[in-house]
């Protein structure tokens, strides 16, 4: 969109998860700066098209980028040149232990706020899109999750400090159980949060909405990675785990059909209000040759 205009159009793509979620991730961006909608080589494409041609904003859950687990500092570096421009974590991203030789000079991202205190990371971060601010939040849920803090504790004195400085409010809700999430949102929204996303379990859900006229919500953005897969996962591997009950060791799908999931909410950056979500859903083949 215009910088001239208060209206902000922000993708949020969800967890992206391994090789094939950085691959189709990078592929998307591409395809979306360049307006190249038409390519052959995209297996199927839905999303608001009006409004993906205007994005001023890319965000990603990265968690799960390296190998499924964690984030390493090639794979930052990757996801950040190839445009994204703030990536939040959850559970997982303290995973791959060269993450705490980095973490606290990673600009573009946001840990959960109510991980546990001696986990390093920033909690918070104010991105500039244009003439305004946008606060950008991770929280993790309690329910079926490791122990954490209390957000319910944390985010309403939080919530005052952020609106001292912009209305603007994106949280990445990083949680399990379907009941936590939708309680979540309605309480963050009266609050005058944003925008509520929920991350975690990687099946996109058809709950978009807007709550109390300002609040973008969604259960579960979806995940990017192979489509061919439980929720990124072999399905061999974990048919074997889940039937059996063995300690089988995860295997990450790393070639074939890809998918990338996630939503565009539109921003009225000057109330903090949303006032407009849609689903996005970008499918694409890798031949083996293509996977690196």
């Amino acid at each position: 969109m215009s910088q001239y205009t208060s209206y902000k159009n922000i993708l949020f793509l969800g967890d992206i998860t391994g090789r094939l979620g950085r691959y189709v991730v990078r592929d998307l961006i591409d395809i979306i700066k360049n307006q190249n909608f038409n390519s052959k080589e995209i297996l199927e494409f839905e999303v608001d098209f009006n409004t993906v041609k205007n994005i001023d904003f890319f965000i990603a859950n990265c968690e799960n980028a390296s190998g499924g687990f964690g984030l390493t500092k090639k794979n930052y570096d990757d996801l950040c040149a190839i445009g994204i421009q703030a990536l939040t974590g959850g559970n997982h991203i303290w995973d791959k232990s060269e993450i705490f030789s980095y973490i606290n000079e990673a600009k573009n991202l946001v840990c959960p706020i109510n991980a546990p205190n001696n986990l390093p990371g920033f909690r918070l971060r104010y991105f500039d899109i244009d003439n305004y601010k946008l606060a950008v939040l991770s929280v993790l849920g309690r329910t079926f999750m490791p122990p954490v803090n209390s957000f319910w504790e944390i985010l309403p004195l939080k919530f005052e400090e952020i609106k001292l400085i912009t209305p603007n409010i994106l949280i990445d809700f990083h949680a399990e159980a379907t009941a936590e999430k939708i309680c979540f949102g309605k309480w963050a929204s009266e609050f005058g949060v944003s925008c509520v996303l929920g991350t975690h379990t990687h099946v996109q859900t058809a709950d978009e909405e807007i709550l109390n006229n300002k609040t973008a919500y969604i259960t579960d953005v979806g995940f990017c990675g192979p489509k061919n897969s439980v929720i990124g996962m072999d399905y061999e591997v974990s048919c074997k785990r889940l039937s059996l009950n063995l300690p089988t060791r995860n295997s990450i799908v790393k070639k074939g059909i890809a998918i990338a999931s996630g939503v565009i909410v539109t921003f009225d950056m000057l109330s903090g209000c949303a006032i407009k979500i849609s689903r996005l859903k970008f499918i694409k083949k890798y031949n083996n040759e293509e996977i690196i």
